[in-house]
């Protein structure tokens, strides 16, 4: 009811879409709490600065009029239960609400952030999300990879597996394995895909013109240095502390809690670390499903190809 409505006065219609305005929850400064509810286009508006934004990410080629055209193209119609309003676009909702992952689809296939990349036994697994509206097309999935070893002058090519569908019938999780490498072997690589239109696309994107990569290990050092190392540092607010941890150089690494009882609680990382100290990761006191954990003794697991160790650390309500 306090929405502005069209059309312009010279004659345009307005809006072109709409997003959630009314009760929506979302970040407060300024208070003792550090979520709340707002409405009204101090809303709807960062919503879809944010939705296009998520195009962009998918997509950092398109310009800006490309963005708004499919953010536009995109947009589910919301029944205004008017007979009047039944034709898109109108005043009230423009094209509809907008849907920032159908907007980012527009323009044919789209891949998950970043790859994941190894696993503890197995270095060179990749895995990375792929999607598209139009159906990605059988066996048109492919990783491209080159080698230190050979100074980069030959690249070799291995067809991704489906392994987890999602969303459409041939989206989702799709998988394969770089064969291993001698120690200190920097592997470069690409992902390519093509849809049942036409469309081809790469992760990373091709307008970054890089490619993403890994450096092999040597786990047979590691294990006779065994140099891993776990500090756990209080946060300001409670129920929830920061998690430090280093290794002697890049490997797969994986942080798990657990509870006193050694049951399961979170993974809160899961890839390859960097040399050294690395990124701070923060645990917000939640398990896997969500819940806030009770208060009392936790263990944080940092595992490894060399073996692992583990820290104690106190959440507190």
């Amino acid at each position: 009811s306090f929405s502005s409505t069209g059309p312009t006065n010279d004659g345009r219609i307005k809006p072109e879409v709409v997003a959630p305005g009314a009760s929506v929850y979302g970040a407060y400064v300024g208070g003792y709490s550090d979520y709340t509810t707002a409405s009204g286009t101090s809303l709807s508006t960062p919503l879809t600065a944010g939705a296009a934004t998520l195009v962009l990410c998918a997509r950092p080629e398109l310009s800006p009029l490309q963005v708004i055209h499919a953010i536009e193209r995109s947009a589910i119609p919301v029944d205004l239960h008017d007979a009047r309003f039944n034709t898109y676009p109108n005043n009230f909702v423009g094209y509809g609400m907008i849907d920032a992952f159908q907007a980012a689809l527009q323009f044919g296939p789209i891949f998950s952030a970043k790859p994941a990349i190894g696993t503890l036994f197995n270095p060179g697994a990749i895995q990375i999300g792929v999607a598209s509206k139009f159906g990605i097309k059988a066996d048109s999935v492919f990783l491209n990879y080159g080698t230190s070893a050979d100074g980069f002058q030959v690249y070799h090519q291995i067809a991704m597996t489906l392994t987890t569908p999602a969303v459409y019938a041939t989206s989702g999780t799709y998988a394969a394995s770089i064969p291993n490498q001698s120690a200190n072997t920097v592997v470069k690589f690409t992902i390519e895909a093509r849809d049942s239109a036409g469309n081809v696309y790469s992760s990373p994107p091709p307008v970054r013109r890089t490619q993403w990569t890994y450096t092999t290990v040597d786990t047979s050092i590691i294990a006779s240095k065994n140099q891993l190392k776990v500090q756990i540092v209080a946060n300001a607010f409670p129920g929830s502390v920061t998690i430090y941890f280093s290794t002697p150089q890049p490997m797969p690494s994986i942080i798990d809690i657990y509870n006193i009882l050694g049951q399961h609680v979170k993974s809160v990382f899961n890839g390859y670390s960097f040399r050294g100290l690395n990124h701070p990761i923060v645990w917000d006191g939640r398990s896997d499903q969500g819940l806030s954990v009770a208060s009392g003794i936790y263990f944080c697991r940092l595992q490894t190809p060399s073996g692992a160790t583990a820290a104690k650390m106190y959440i507190v309500r």
